[in-house]
């Protein structure tokens, strides 16, 4: 009933372009159902504020602002089921210059915003410049600008055919259920700035939109966020991230830079190897990806709860890559670097993951080469490991994973602090042996350790050791890759 009550509006919309002339004004008046409060303009009782005509309008009344006056320099708040038109989307403007602690335009419940340019106050904060806190609110084709474009809570919301232009926080970000994200073109930029950060939302449909994001930050993020229905959607320089386990959404025919987006849901026996731009697996089985060239989409490969996979032969650029729950993973042969070494959760990540093995890979300029949390049985060999932050990192439960016969490799002007950085408990069996480090070594070559006992957040004892390479290698393997 939503759809269709969102196509009868577009629909109507589509045939108030003709104006009426009904009352005397300068310019020629629109007619709809209810009464009509005009703003600007030079007819008599014609408004000059949008707040003082909202404040005399009843539920099902418009109030349509004319371009005359722009840019309207107020905060306004729609507190009623109304019809608030802008003359022209480019030239009938809102400003917020007053307070920069609030939104240009706030919506309560059931009013259809249409036809504005909205620029929100120039702050460093989140507040956005439409703050919609209620239902079934209808926001269609305007131009917002902001350090947030549009704060989104409550649920039946439609957001349909805006051009968003975001600073710092992001396109559209909220919660809540069932809003309808469609036909919108939706630029972010920066970290933590997605076209859509959604938590706690469900049931949500985001069609054919197009997303510009910077290189190498998400498009799409959604936090413990289920059901949701993101299909036909075009995505640029970023792709979507889950954080938590997208299952039960549903992604199809979307795009990054061209490329499909693959999505896989409960689907065993599969190869991966025409040329897509991310690939998503939710509890899958034998699935193999190779011959890829992922480049700038946060996280390349997302895998939760999937078994017996074998990632083969990929260059992988300025992206991450996260498997979650995940066993029995073959990761083989691959070329992982950055641009510019980052400081922030560049890694090839695994938590919660068993009987991993990871070889002959070279991986280079980043943050966290390998990382592990709570993985087990697993092992790490025959990788070039290149000029990286931490080559490899041990967090919380790791337990008898052994490191052997890799290159760890780093230019002379690299400060090089340290190769491992190693945070797990007592008696955890981990092993390192015969690797090469950074130049031939005659004696044991010593790593300095965290080791605690009881919980990790709150460890009942804590210290530092050591891990012993004693036979470390004399010369580099060759590792071809």
């Amino acid at each position: 009933m939503k759809k269709l009550l969102v196509i009868g509006i577009i629909i109507l919309l589509v045939g108030m372009s003709a104006p009426s002339t009904g009352i005397n004004v300068e310019k020629s008046t629109v007619s709809f159902d209810g009464n009509t409060l005009y703003v600007g303009g030079s007819g008599p009782g014609n408004y000059t504020k949008i707040q003082d005509a909202i404040d005399d309008a009843s539920d099902g009344d418009t109030v349509f602002v004319y371009d005359d006056s722009s840019p309207y320099y107020e905060i306004v708040n729609v507190f009623r089921a109304i019809n608030l038109i802008g003359e022209n989307v480019n030239t009938t403007k809102i400003i917020n210059n007053i307070d920069i602690y609030k939104p240009t335009l706030s919506l309560n419940y059931g009013a259809l915003v249409k036809g504005f340019t909205i620029i929100g106050a120039n702050a460093s904060n989140f507040i956005g410049g439409i703050y919609v806190s209620g239902n079934d609110n209808i926001i269609y084709d305007n131009n917002i600008s902001s350090n947030t474009g549009i704060e989104l809570h409550g649920s039946n919301n439609s957001i349909l055919k805006n051009i968003i232009k975001s600073n710092e926080y992001g396109g559209i970000r909220g919660d809540g259920s069932n809003h309808t994200i469609e036909n919108n073109t939706i630029f972010s930029r920066g970290y933590d700035n997605y076209g859509i950060n959604m938590e706690n939302s469900y049931h949500n449909f985001i069609n054919n939109n197009i997303f510009v994001s910077k290189e190498g930050h998400p498009c799409i993020k959604f936090f413990w966020s289920v059901e949701n229905l993101i299909t036909n959607n075009t995505l640029k320089h970023g792709g979507i991230w889950f954080l938590f386990c997208p299952s039960y959404n549903i992604l199809s025919n979307n795009t990054i830079d061209g490329k499909s987006l693959v999505f896989l849901y409960n689907i065993s026996d599969r190869l991966i190897d025409n040329d897509s731009g991310q690939v998503i697996l939710v509890n899958c089985d034998n699935i193999t990806i190779k011959n890829q060239n992922f480049s700038n989409i946060h996280y390349a490969l997302h895998f939760y709860n999937s078994n017996n996979c074998n990632i083969i032969d990929n260059i992988i650029s300025n992206s991450y890559v996260c498997f979650s729950n995940s066993n029995n993973i073959n990761f083989i042969n691959n070329i992982i670097n950055w641009n510019e070494i980052n400081y922030i959760y560049s890694e090839i990540y695994f938590k919660g993951c068993n009987n991993v093995n990871i070889s002959r890979n070279t991986i280079t300029n980043i943050s966290d080469g390998i990382s592990f949390t709570s993985c087990f049985n697993s092992t790490i060999s025959y990788n070039n490991l290149v000029d990286n932050i931490n080559d490899i990192v041990f967090r919380y439960e790791c337990r008898n994973c052994s490191i052997f016969c890799n290159n760890f490799l780093s230019h002379k002007l690299i400060r090089k602090f340290r190769h491992i950085h190693i945070y797990v408990p007592f008696f955890s069996n981990n092993t390192l042996k015969n690797n090469y480090w950074r130049r031939p070594r005659l004696f044991p070559k010593f790593l300095l350790v965290s080791i605690y006992k009881g919980d990790p957040e709150h460890p009942s004892r804590f210290k530092y050791s050591f891990y012993i390479d004693w036979h470390p290698a004399k010369e580099p393997y060759d590792i071809g890759v």
